[in-house]
């Protein structure tokens, strides 16, 4: 096949790596106890790019109500418009917006140059780019799945780089919430 879209490469990648990982879920018992009540849960675990939500008690899938559709189409405008202002704003300078006197994507790095304030704050904004970018996607795909199966879903990433409290929440609660 001959893509030239990244994101169409990526989506396209993304299937066989989410099945391979809910497959290797399976083999080594880590399957969620809610997906292996019955044949129709599993079906819906493995079928979904994402963590579907399910009720304890029932342990069957919660479906998404129109409240929840609304709010999530929220999350999809203000992630998309974080992403697009944040774009608008870094695009022009390269993704560069302080002068560091080495090429940002060289390996011809020194140690004083690699801790220079500069060049921290250079990575910074490359990290809350790719954040934003997460969340976008993240988030459209959430929505997706929502409208199209009715089913709810779990949110992957919830604003790592400014709403965590500690490193461990972020990794543990905000960041990649499918792993």
């Amino acid at each position: 096949l001959d893509i030239r879209s990244k994101a169409m490469r990526l989506l396209l990648l993304s299937l066989p790596v989410t099945g391979t990982l809910r497959l290797l879920e399976a083999f080594f018992g880590f399957t969620p106890q809610e997906a292996s009540s019955s044949l129709q849960n599993y079906m819906v675990y493995f079928t979904t790019l994402v963590d579907v939500e399910f009720d304890s008690k029932t342990q069957k899938p919660i479906y998404a109500t129109s409240q929840d559709l609304m709010l999530l189409s929220k999350q999809c405008f203000l992630s998309s418009l974080k992403l697009v202002v944040a774009l608008c704003i870094f695009a022009p300078m390269s993704y560069t917006p302080f002068e560091t006197g080495v090429l940002a994507h060289s390996t011809n790095h020194t140690f004083a140059d690699i801790w220079s304030w500069m060049h921290i704050l250079n990575n910074f904004v490359a990290a809350t780019i790719l954040s934003f970018s997460l969340e976008f996607g993240s988030n459209n795909i959430n929505l997706l799945i929502e409208i199209t199966t009715g089913i709810k879903t779990k949110q992957m990433v919830n604003n790592p780089m400014f709403a965590s409290t500690s490193v461990s929440d972020f990794w543990g609660s905000r960041w990649n919430n499918l792993i």
